[in-house]
């Protein structure tokens, strides 16, 4: 039984307590924690190094983490190609950032412990030395610009327009204000969305690329066609022959952003000066990546889209069979010509105003007109065979839910033909046709008249060609 509060504790025998032996002052005490091992500088850059190494990125033995950019090579890249950049800093707490251009990989990379472990004191004199050589380093990183940018000068100075060129003529492109230094090197500007030249990209008989060491990048670009007048549309392009490629077919200005990884940056620039300048990216269509061996993402498209989305535009892609390794607009010339390159863009302009139209019109329409009834707005709105199979309800959900823009201007009809493996989705209003996956759901829908599919998110209908 339990022992009552108060009772008297029994006894030991003399004998048994002999037996008992009396814990010493280490058994009494709390068990000591193991320390933790010790984390230095070179255990730091190890483990950055093989994040860089999952990055996809070449390097040999531990990451240099002195605080400056570094362009690497990158599983898949030619012989003297280098689509990787990374920088580490070890200011207390260990961390990096790392991009491979090529797969689209940007990581911000952090150690899961500081180097040393430091008292509040030391941590807070540890964090204003630290401040003080990030100041330091983006002062030293502002010159270098400076300095690169006043290079550029030089070199464009001194070198002549272009005129013909190898490079040109294998991918079957002019010279859109190109200049061509003593070397035989195809130079592109890279400037600022001010017109100011930060530096050049120069483009070998071989067509390897290299930018100005230290120049800056991102939203850099060139411009092919001429500044845009304020409200003109404007194409956004990777490299300099798929703009090349996009402004001889449709006479549109286009702007040059490199790279996938700057096309946000660089719209973002151009819809930060004119808010109503219908953008359109024409991004590259990496398709053949996602069915490697090893899957990789189709960063032309996720890029183009994530572009198009930031600043209300759209994305714009070329399609491809499957076996062909073209991924660009001027893939796809050399294969067909110019005619569905100006069709697709005039489709993605069409749905640029079309939504800028339709969102006017909504917000002069009375509350009540826009309730899915006979004779009102809505149903002015809903295409004919929606109306026919009694789907004005359907249509109403997707207004209701803030579709408004979207499914308006895409007519908003979107039909699924099915075959065994996949389907293929078309917009009513125009020839384009947006290859994508369709369940069983969606054919019912489809056999019923109903829609097959929600519309793509604003800004993000990527509409390749057929």
């Amino acid at each position: 039984r339990w022992r009552n509060e108060g009772a008297p504790t029994p006894e030991i025998p003399a004998a048994l307590s002999q037996a008992i032996p009396t814990p010493s002052r280490r058994t009494l005490e709390a068990p000591r924690r193991r320390a933790a091992p010790r984390f230095t500088e070179a255990d730091a850059a190890a483990d950055f190094a093989m994040a860089l190494h999952r990055a996809g990125l070449r390097i040999a033995g531990p990451a240099d983490m002195d605080g400056k950019m570094h362009r690497v090579s990158v599983e898949g890249d030619r012989k003297g190609q280098k689509s990787g950049t990374f920088v580490g800093h070890l200011d207390g707490w260990p961390a990096g950032y790392i991009r491979n251009y090529k797969t689209g990989t940007e990581i911000r990379w952090k150690a899961d412990r500081p180097v040393l472990q430091m008292a509040p004191a030391e941590r807070a004199a540890f964090a204003a030395e630290a401040a003080a050589r990030s100041a330091e380093r983006a002062r030293e990183r502002q010159d270098t610009q400076e300095r690169a940018a006043k290079m550029a000068h030089r070199l464009w100075a001194a070198a002549a327009p272009a005129t013909a060129h190898p490079y040109l003529a294998a991918k079957g492109v002019q010279a859109h204000g190109l200049r061509q230094d003593r070397r035989g090197r195809l130079l592109v500007p890279v400037q600022g969305a001010d017109g100011r030249l930060w530096g050049v990209q120069r483009v070998d008989v071989d067509g390897s690329k290299l930018f100005l060491k230290g120049a800056r990048t991102e939203g850099g670009h060139a411009l092919i066609g001429g500044r845009p007048k304020q409200g003109a549309p404007l194409l956004v392009a990777e490299g300099y022959a798929t703009g090349a490629t996009l402004h001889e077919a449709t006479g549109l200005p286009v702007v040059v952003a490199f790279h996938a990884g700057n096309l946000a940056a660089v719209a973002k620039a151009y819809r930060a000066a004119d808010p109503s300048r219908p953008i359109i990216i024409a991004g590259d269509n990496d398709h053949h990546l996602p069915r490697k061996a090893v899957p990789l993402p189709n960063v032309g498209k996720e890029k183009a889209e994530a572009a198009a989305a930031a600043v209300g535009g759209v994305a714009v892609l070329p399609s491809f069979p499957v076996r062909d390794r073209g991924s660009d607009w001027n893939d796809l010339a050399r294969r067909q010509g110019y005619q569905p390159i100006a069709a697709a863009v005039q489709g993605a302009l069409d749905h640029v105003v079309r939504a800028a139209k339709d969102r006017t019109e909504l917000a002069a329409v009375p509350a009540a007109s826009r309730q899915p009834a006979t004779g009102s707005w809505v149903e002015s709105k809903c295409p004919t065979p929606l109306r026919q199979s009694g789907c004005l309800n359907s249509f109403w959900s997707r207004l209701s839910r803030g579709r408004e823009s979207t499914a308006l201007a895409t007519a908003p009809i979107w039909f699924v033909q099915t075959t065994r493996s996949r389907a293929t989705i078309t917009v009513e209003r125009g020839s384009h046709v947006h290859p994508d996956p369709a369940t069983d759901r969606e054919a019912r829908d489809h056999n019923s008249g109903c829609w097959a599919t929600d519309p793509p998110g604003p800004g993000q209908p990527s509409v390749p060609v057929a």
